[in-house]
């Protein structure tokens, strides 16, 4: 090859919704690429032709707001495996945070209720992905790509039956949104 390598540092603890912020988290990342890199190099000789090819365009900022949910998602919720009637999606994904620690599930996951997708103030809105209602630490158990698809299919199969129902997403039949999500190929686990 070409002897290119791709380094990427991770920048914790900055506030995504202040521009000033990213802009400096983005100088600050891109100068520890090339700090990071030559640290390499001098560790590893094998890396000695070797060069940076490139930075990413701008920082990949994980988190930022949430919505005020019926219901909001709790480290608790999480680390005990909690389990709710109006289950739409499962994840067993540890809690990684980069504050310092890593938590692994001791159990089989847990449940994210249908609440946590309906905000508290609005109507005919359902929010999906990684802006549910959820406090901080939860939200790294249920960033990754599966949960988020999982989120996503019970968000999108619920939007489609408002409007097949004809009512609101917080009038919406839970037991019929599950028996869809179940029908579609969707593994829930109920809290009974």
């Amino acid at each position: 090859g070409n002897n290119a390598v791709l380094w990427g540092p991770g920048v914790a603890a900055i506030d995504g919704t202040d521009a000033a912020a990213v802009s400096q988290a983005e100088i600050d990342a891109r100068l520890r690429v090339f700090e990071d890199f030559a640290k390499k190099q001098a560790d590893h000789p094998d890396l000695a032709g070797a060069r940076v090819a490139e930075t990413p365009p701008m920082l990949g900022i994980r988190q930022t707001r949430f919505i005020e949910g019926e219901y909001t998602l709790t480290e608790a919720d999480v680390l005990e495996g909690r389990r709710f009637d109006d289950v739409v999606a499962i994840s067993s994904c540890p809690v990684i945070s980069y504050y310092g620690y890593r938590r692994y599930l001791e159990h089989e996951g847990f449940d994210i209720p249908y609440r946590c997708l309906v905000p508290k103030q609005l109507e005919n809105l359902l929010v999906s992905g990684r802006c549910i209602s959820s406090e901080q630490q939860p939200y790294e158990s249920f960033r990754a790509m599966a949960p988020v698809m999982a989120i996503g299919e019970g968000a999108g199969t619920a939007a489609a039956l408002c409007c097949r129902e004809g009512v609101t997403p917080r009038q919406l039949d839970v037991a019929l949104l599950q028996d869809t999500l179940k029908a579609q190929g969707a593994e829930l686990r109920r809290a009974h």
